[in-house]
C-alpha cells in the first residue's frame, strides 16, 4: 500500500568531529561543480535498478532557536529522502503490497547508493540506520479492481462528484480555493478513454483518486519483460480505481506514527490513515438522496426559524448567506448556523453546507459501500514476482546492498551508474517452489 515516502534519515548523533571527518558525508554529487553558496541544495539520485529518480536534501544540525528545524548549512546531521519506492525498486507502481517499514528501509538503501557513489566511506554508511529515521510524509495507496475499465471510470466519476459536493461550500465572498477539485479541470465525458485525477486537500492530509493509464507523462512505469504478463498487468491497472491518502509530518507526529517501529507488524496504522478518507468525504454520514417535498417541512422537528431556513435551502438558497444573518453578530450567527446545521443533518440527513440540488444529484451512497478498508493487497500468485511485493523486496534490498558495497571508496559519481537505456522491462522474481500466494511465512513489511 505504501507508494511515495518522505523520511529524514539521521546520522548517529554521538559522532565526534574526528569520526565525522572519517565518514566523508557528501553534500552534493562529486561532479556538481563549484557552488557560490554554502547552503545545502537538493539533488537527484538515480536508482541503479530501474533508472527512476529520487530526491535527496542534506540537512544540518539542530537550529539553535527553532528546535523543530535543522540548519541548511554546516555539518550534515541527516538527509531528507523523497522517493517513489515501487518505481525505484521494481520499475512500476501499478500494483503494490509492501508497507511503510520496507519502504523506509528501501529509501535508506537507495540513499546509501548515492552516498557511496559520491565518496561516503563504509564507516559513514554504517552510521545511518532505519531506527534513526523519521517519517515526515507517506502516501498509502488502496486499490479497487472492477470487472471492466468502464466500471472503474464510473466509480472515479462518482468520487469526483461526491467529493466536490460535500467539500466545496461555495459561500459568497469566500477567497479560499475549493478543497475538492480535479486535474485537468475540463469536464471529461464518462464514455471517454481519457481520465483525470480527483483531489481533496486538507491541512494535514491529501486524498487523490485516479485510474493509471498507459503512456502517461512521468508515469514511472517500466514494462514487464513478459509481453503476455505486461498486457495482463496493464489491463488490470486500467480497470482499477486507485485511492491515495497522503499524510504529512504533523499528523504523523501527533498520531505517534513517525517512527518505523510504529508500523512494524501492525495493520492498525494503515486503517487509521484510511479512516481519514471516510471522515473527509462524510462516507459514514447518511445523507438524503430522495427529494424532499415542501409540504414535509412544517412537520419537521425544527423551530420556526429553522424551518424557514430549511425551506430556503430546499428552494436553492445558501443559508449561510441568508439576508437575516445581519440580525446576528458574526460570532453569534456562526454558532447558531453550526448548531442548526448539525441538527438538520442528524435528524433529517440534509447538509445545509451542500447546495440542495447538488446533494440530491451527486451524493453517492454507493461510494460509501465501495470505499471500505481493503486491508493489504493480495496479488495473484503469477503476478506477485512482478510487483512491489513481499516476494520481490527482499531480493531488491540484497541487490541494493550489494551495489552499494561495490561503490564504497571508489567515488564513482552519479553519472557512473549503469545505463538502463537498453532494458526492455522488469524480469520479475520467481517465488520459491510450492508458493501459492499466501503470506503467512513471507518477510514482514
Amino acid at each position: 500500500m505504501c507508494d511515495s515516502i518522505q523520511i529524514v534519515a539521521y546520522i548517529d548523533r554521538d559522532l565526534s568531529s574526528e569520526d565525522y571527518g572519517d565518514c566523508n558525508f557528501p553534500s552534493e554529487p562529486l561532479d556538481a561543480g563549484v557552488s557560490t553558496s554554502a547552503d545545502f541544495r537538493f539533488h537527484f539520485g538515480i536508482s541503479p535498478l530501474t533508472g527512476a529518480r529520487f530526491k535527496i536534501t542534506p540537512l544540518g544540525m539542530q537550529h539553535p532557536i527553532n528546535k523543530n528545524q535543522l540548519l541548511s548549512y554546516g555539518r550534515i546531521a541527516a538527509y531528507l529522502i523523497e522517493v517513489n519506492v515501487p518505481a525505484c525498486t521494481i520499475g512500476h507502481n501499478r500494483q503494490l503490497v509492501n508497507g511503510v517499514p520496507m519502504a523506509m528501509r528501501s529509501a535508506i538503501l537507495l540513499l546509501k547508493t548515492w552516498l557511496a557513489a559520491n565518496g561516503c566511506t563504509k564507516a559513514g554508511l554504517e552510521r545511518i540506520k532505519p531506527k534513526n529515521a523519521v517519517l515526515v510524509g507517506v502516501t498509502l495507496t488502496y486499490l479497487y479492481a472492477f470487472e471492466t475499465a468502464a466500471l472503474a471510470r464510473a466509480a472515479l466519476f462518482d468520487f469526483r462528484n461526491h467529493s466536490e459536493a460535500v467539500m466545496n461550500k461555495g459561500r459568497k465572498g469566500s477567497k479560499t480555493k475549493p478543497p475538492a477539485f480535479s486535474i485537468p479541470k475540463d469536464v471529461v465525458p464518462i464514455e471517454s478513454a481519457n481520465t483525470f485525477t480527483s483531489y481533496v486537500r486538507q491541512r494535514e492530509w491529501q486524498i487523490a483518486a485516479y485510474i493509471k493509464q498507459a503512456n502517461q507523462p512521468n508515469g514511472l512505469c517500466l514494462p514487464l519483460d513478459d509481453d503476455g504478463l505486461e498486457v495482463e498487468m496493464q489491463a488490470l491497472t486500467e480497470r482499477t480505481l486507485r485511492v491515495e491518502v497522503t499524510v504529512h509530518a504533523k499528523w504523523l507526529r501527533d498520531e505517534q506514527l513517525h517512527a518505523i517501529e510504529a508500523w512494524i507488524g501492525r495493520d492498525e496504522p494503515y486503517a487509521r490513515v484510511f479512516a481519514l478518507l471516510r471522515l473527509t468525504l462524510k462516507l459514514d454520514v447518511e445523507l438524503r438522496k430522495k427529494r424532499l417535498k415542501k409540504t414535509t417541512i412544517p412537520g419537521m422537528a425544527l423551530t420556526a426559524i429553522e424551518k424557514k431556513f430549511m425551506l430556503y435551502h430546499r428552494n436553492g438558497g445558501t443559508v449561510y448567506d441568508h439576508k437575516d444573518r445581519c440580525n446576528y453578530q458574526e460570532i453569534a450567527w456562526q454558532k447558531f448556523y453550526s448548531a442548526m446545521r448539525t441538527k438538520v443533518r442528524d435528524l433529517h440527513k440534509i447538509d445545509l453546507d451542500t447546495p440542495y440540488d447538488i446533494q440530491i444529484q451527486f451524493i453517492s451512497p454507493e461510494l460509501s459501500e465501495l470505499l471500505v478498508y481493503p486491508g493489504e493487497h493480495q496479488p495473484a500468485p503469477h503476478l506477485a514476482g512482478y510487483q512491489y511485493s513481499r516476494i520481490t523486496m527482499p531480493v531488491v534490498c540484497r541487490k541494493l546492498t550489494g551495489f552499494t558495497d561495490t561503490l564504497v571508496g571508489r567515488g564513482f559519481g552519479v553519472s557512473k551508474f549503469p545505463s538502463l537505456s537498453g532494458r526492455i522491462g522488469y524480469q520479475g522474481i520467481a517465488p520459491k517452489p510450492g508458493w501459492k500466494g499466501g503470506f503467512a511465512n513471507a518477510p514482514k513489511c
